[in-house]
């Protein structure tokens, strides 16, 4: 007897999703799937971007719906594979290393676009001047001279190998001396430290199983 295979539902025409996942377009051609731009940085446009999420990071994602034709629906995400990536309201959960779908779905439970995202460990943290659109993209080194009450900003990366991973991550940032002002500011990875008029201290940071130091010392 011949069985007649499932078929994929999908959304009608008239709807086309827009989604910032930091990843491809839709593969329904369907949606345009952006990465969206850093804090501060008003020349940013939102751009495709294939880095890969780091595994235990999170993903802010942001759905802009563009309704053709007077058409509307509720359109919410799902994950392909909960054991590499998970949607938790409004953000994308990396939870282990993986491939795994991400579907735009219809308050009808049709699938009107789909993406994929790739998920890895990471090997090595770095850090350096500056956040946002201002980051300096070199790296600060195991140890640097302050002067008396200089203030840094200072942002984590958090790589695989050669290759820079997107989400922001849970994060750990203690300094041995009390005496250097460490200040979190409320944006991801990010924190600024004011110097004392002398002295030394050690910067340690912790995220997702890795740990990265910074020797700081007061120069007069």
């Amino acid at each position: 007897m011949n069985s007649t295979p499932p078929t994929l539902a999908l959304a009608p025409p008239p709807l086309l999703l827009l989604l910032a996942l930091g990843c491809s377009d839709g593969q329904l051609a369907q949606s345009a799937v952006d990465a969206p731009c850093p804090a501060g940085d008003l020349d940013c446009e939102a751009a495709p971007t294939t880095a890969p999420l780091a595994a235990g990071a999170s993903l802010a994602l942001e759905i802009r719906p563009v309704i053709v034709g007077g058409v509307s629906a509720a359109v919410s995400l799902r994950s392909g594979d909960d054991a590499v990536l998970v949607v938790e309201g409004g953000l994308l959960r990396a939870v282990a290393p993986g491939v795994a779908a991400v579907l735009a779905v219809g308050d009808d439970g049709a699938v009107v676009d789909l993406t994929h995202l790739t998920v890895v460990k990471a090997d090595r943290l770095t850090l350096h001047r500056g956040g946002g659109a201002e980051r300096d993209e070199r790296a600060v080194p195991d140890a640097i001279q302050v002067f008396p009450g200089e203030e840094l900003s200072l942002s984590l990366r958090v790589w695989s190998g050669a290759q820079a991973l997107a989400g922001d991550v849970e994060e750990s940032w203690t300094v041995t001396d009390p005496a250097f002002l460490l200040v979190d500011q409320g944006f991801p990875q990010e924190r600024r430290l004011r110097a004392p008029s002398a002295g030394s201290a050690t910067l340690t940071i912790d995220a997702v199983g890795l740990q990265h130091t910074l020797a700081l010392e007061v120069v007069q």
